[in-house]
């Protein structure tokens, strides 16, 4: 399965380093196996630009902005890891911390709103449910530096 290098969340992957030019639009993605077998750490080039539980949006303007960063966490989880998960994450419990990155410091309940979309992505690309028991989810952030969010993923046990 490919992916698009018009695609602006592998443009940004480009040029900040996180993959090579020479790597964009090639064969299919890299299989599993070749990813360590009990954690997983990538960094998404992809602004979440919700305001949390402050926000006054209108539905269809959320649900246009939702469905971009979900589209964006999908391609540059598919294009820097592949389109499924190492095989060591569908077994076992799962601890996932999502970083916010490059913006101010807000108050943790509305960090964990605007991470939603990508919480949500993410546990469609695992084959889990967000609300699995198995899957321990923990919101931090980074103030400051490029925009995007980082995904640590570990299996905490069999």
């Amino acid at each position: 399965m490919g992916f698009s290098p018009a695609h602006p969340g592998v443009q940004a992957a480009v040029r900040n380093g996180l993959v090579t030019p020479a790597a964009v639009g090639t064969a299919a993605a890299p299989k599993p196996t070749a990813f360590p077998a009990v954690a997983l750490t990538v960094t998404l080039p992809v602004p979440l630009l919700g305001a949390g539980g402050n926000s006054r949006e209108h539905w269809r303007a959320r649900h246009a902005r939702v469905a971009g960063e979900r589209r964006d966490v999908r391609a540059c989880l598919v294009a820097l890891v592949g389109g499924h998960p190492p095989a060591a994450f569908r077994t076992g419990r799962l601890a996932v911390t999502l970083t916010l990155l490059g913006r101010r410091r807000m108050d943790s309940d509305n960090a964990e709103m605007v991470v939603k979309a990508a919480r949500d992505e993410l546990a469609s690309w695992l084959a889990i449910d967000d609300a699995d028991p198995r899957a321990a989810w923990a919101v931090g952030q980074e103030p400051g530096g490029a925009f995007g969010v980082r995904v640590d993923i570990r299996r905490t046990e069999a």
